[in-house]
């Protein structure tokens, strides 16, 4: 996977990664960018490696593929967040179900859907699972849902805060996101208009995540690139940066 998107293997790096945030106390979020015919049969792995390791990773980002920003746009194959639900209950080995994925609420329902594992014996009327893990939407309904939702959780906390008002402990719990980012092909203009993702430039205008990543057939950015001055100027060494987060950097 990564030799394909990166153009060389840098699985060990991660994993190091993560290793170096447990010894530091720093929780991480798995960020997954899903190709058809790729690796979209690795989504099993991934939530078994995430259930396993919930003392560091603390959530799960699943993210289709859509054609803008750093994949050239011959790249990507079609792949939705339907797709990507079907598939990650079905390499779950039973624990999650395509009816436990709800939207979460922050933005438009195609936009982001998701749930939260969570760590511990199982309450009532909910089946238990080898992982240890079970999915929040089985125990609460969708009026409790509507009921406990706050504008003001950020999106991978929307039922992690509600659950914590019922007094579930959720602090080694997982929570999973699948976000369905749009390009050329696949833009909506009324899911821009209900955004909740926006990048705010210099000049103070706000831009709404998927129409400032846009790029157009030929893979051109419609919007030019923001960022710090260092970056633009091309003077950050990625490969320090890189040490820096294993702690091999020594200056």
């Amino acid at each position: 996977m990564y030799e394909a998107t990166c153009g060389r293997d840098i699985l060990d790096i991660k994993l190091r990664c993560v290793e170096r945030c447990r010894e530091a106390g720093v929780q991480v979020v798995l960020c997954m960018t899903i190709l058809a015919g790729l690796n979209d049969d690795q989504l099993g792995d991934v939530l078994r490696f995430a259930c396993e390791n919930s003392d560091v990773v603390a959530g799960l980002a699943l993210q289709p593929a859509f054609t803008s920003g750093r994949f050239d746009a011959r790249q990507a194959t079609g792949m939705t967040a339907g797709d990507t639900i079907f598939k990650l209950a079905e390499q779950s080995d039973g624990l999650i179900k395509v009816e436990d994925i709800w939207p979460l609420g922050t933005s438009n329902p195609l936009c982001d859907t998701g749930v939260f594992l969570v760590k511990g014996p199982a309450p009532a009327g909910v089946d238990e699972h080898p992982s240890g893990f079970w999915p929040a939407t089985r125990f609460i309904t969708v009026d409790e849902y509507h009921e406990g939702f706050s504008p003001d959780s950020p999106q991978g906390s929307v039922f992690y805060d509600i659950l914590s008002k019922k007094g579930v402990y959720v602090a080694d719990g997982l929570s999973i996101v699948i976000m369905d980012y749009m390009d050329a092909y696949t833009m909506d203009i009324q899911r821009l208009r209900e955004c909740s993702m926006m990048v705010t430039v210099p000049s103070g205008q706000a831009i709404p995540f998927c129409s400032y990543h846009l790029t157009d057939a030929k893979g051109c950015r419609v919007y030019p690139p923001w960022m710090k001055e260092e970056l633009r100027a091309g003077k950050v060494d990625n490969d320090l940066v890189v040490k820096y987060l294993l702690g091999e950097n020594n200056g």
